[in-house]
């Protein structure tokens, strides 16, 4: 198995947005674009890309992991119309959006059963853009495979009252990684009830991300069954639900691992430090405010924002 050095010709670029020139893979690379893609083509070329993500998946190898690549083009929009309209199930790929803004791909769940689901060990997917263009989505990213990673993506909403309920569930795998994500709900409005859940998943990195809006459950919780060696980092969070005690990260009791430099803000005014429920993870410069108009303070060791 060799490995394949893919260059653009001539400094390609989509939409003045430079594709990679650099990109070493033992497998192959796709494109996909809704505006000049038709699922007719082979997608090898970003000139005749495929119109959607699944079909691109669908051209992967499945039969061996080669590290095959997708590149989703700037400007491109699908529909996730249920939980079989895009499907990553094949093992080892990645999937990376290209763009900045609202020029990154857009895909938008249209209806409360619509979801991905993620069953492709080892799957990437990067600057990706999800958006709930309905009330109560179940799910927006079921993680249902090992060593799956989610980076640099965007959970938001379309319109006031629309919301995912949970936005990534990971569910009975290990390690898994959501890295460098920005989750949006809306801000003092019922609907979601948690960015991240984690339920017997193992060895789970959450790291680096911002989350923001009103969750009735936490940004970040840890339920069902344990979750051993979990590690829950530089995670910048602001919860303006004003129902739930341990609403910035709330973990199973029995959840090990640790908890390192996360900031949370709310508006429970009751006791800063409700604010992060470790389980039986050890925790390390953990800071909460619960009120406007005040600075924050490091967890443990502080009991009232008066």
């Amino acid at each position: 198995m060799g490995l394949t050095n893919i260059k653009a010709p001539h400094g390609l670029a989509v939409n003045g947005n430079a594709i990679r020139e650099d990109v070493i893979t033992t497998g192959s690379v796709f494109y996909v674009n809704s505006v000049i893609g038709s699922d007719g083509y082979k997608g090898t070329s970003p000139k005749q890309p495929v119109a959607t993500i699944d079909k691109a998946i669908n051209l992967c190898n499945a039969t061996a992991v080669k590290g095959d690549v997708i590149y989703v083009m700037p400007g491109h929009v699908e529909t996730i119309a249920s939980a079989t309209t895009l499907v990553p199930d094949v093992a080892g790929i990645s999937i990376i959006g290209l763009g900045n803004g609202t020029s990154a791909p857009q895909l938008t769940f249209s209806t409360t059963a619509s979801s991905i689901d993620i069953s492709g060990a080892g799957t990437t997917l990067r600057n990706l853009h999800f958006i709930a263009g309905i009330s109560a989505v179940v799910v927006g990213v079921n993680v249902d495979a090992d060593y799956v990673t989610i980076d640099n993506c965007k959970f938001t909403f379309g319109a006031t009252a629309f919301d995912f309920i949970t936005h990534v569930d990971i569910d009975a795998v290990d390690y898994a990684t959501v890295s460098n994500c920005e989750f949006d709900a809306e801000n003092a409005t019922a609907g979601a009830a948690e960015a991240i859940r984690i339920d017997d998943s193992h060895n789970t990195r959450i790291v680096g991300n911002y989350i923001n809006g009103d969750f009735s459950d936490a940004a970040i919780i840890g339920e069902g069954a344990l979750s051993k060696s979990l590690l829950i980092k530089d995670n910048v969070i602001y919860n303006d639900d004003t129902g739930a005690a341990s609403n910035g990260i709330d973990l199973n009791v029995a959840c090990t691992g640790v908890i390192i430099k996360n900031m949370v803000g709310s508006l429970y005014a009751t006791a800063i430090d409700t604010l992060i429920d470790p389980g039986s993870c050890l925790n390390f410069e953990n800071y909460s405010c619960n009120a406007v108009d005040e600075m924050a303070a490091i967890l443990p060791g502080v009991t009232s924002s008066t």
